[in-house]
C-alpha cells in the first residue's frame, strides 16, 4: 500500500472540500423553488411600481426602471401562505442579501394581496422598492 505524502493529502483534500462547496452552493441556488402563491405579476396600488416573481425565484420590479433582483432562501410555515425569504440585487448601489417576512391573503373584492416585512437589510433602497414599511399598502396580483 503506498502513502500520498502530507502536502500532497491536504492538497487533494482542499480541492475536494472547495468542489463540494462550489457544487453545493451551485445546486442550492438552482434549486430555489418560490411557493405558488408568491409567483406572477403584482403591483403596488397608486405607485405605478409592478414585480414580477418566476417560479425559480427571479424577480424583476420595475419603479421607473427596471431592477433585477432573486430570492435565495423561501421557507413557508407549513400550509399557510406566510414565510420568510431572502433578496438579493435590486437597485445597483445594493450588495448583500435582505431577509423579509411575506403573507398573503385574499381580499374581499380584490385579492390576493402580498406584504413584506422587514426582518434586516442593510440595503434602504431595496427595502422602499419591496413597500414593507408597516403602512405601506399590499401589492396586489394583477391578471
Amino acid at each position: 500500500m503506498r502513502f500520498v505524502s502530507g502536502k500532497r493529502f491536504v492538497l487533494v483534500l482542499a480541492l475536494t472540500l472547495a468542489a463540494a462547496i462550489v457544487t453545493g452552493v451551485a445546486e442550492s441556488a438552482a434549486n430555489t423553488v418560490v411557493p405558488e402563491q408568491l409567483t406572477g405579476r403584482w403591483a403596488l396600488p397608486f405607485s405605478g411600481t409592478v414585480m414580477v416573481v418566476g417560479p425559480r425565484g427571479k424577480v424583476n420590479i420595475h419603479h421607473e426602471r427596471w431592477y433585477h433582483a432573486k430570492f435565495l432562501r423561501v421557507t413557508e410555515h407549513g400550509l399557510a401562505p406566510y414565510g420568510r425569504l431572502s433578496i438579493s440585487g435590486g437597485p445597483r448601489s445594493c450588495s448583500g442579501t435582505g431577509t423579509y417576512s411575506w403573507a398573503t391573503w385574499n381580499g374581499l373584492s380584490r385579492g390576493p394581496f402580498l406584504h413584506f416585512t422587514t426582518i434586516h437589510d442593510p440595503c434602504k433602497p431595496r427595502v422602499n422598492l419591496l413597500g414593507s414599511h408597516p403602512r405601506t399598502l399590499a401589492w396586489r396580483r394583477k391578471p
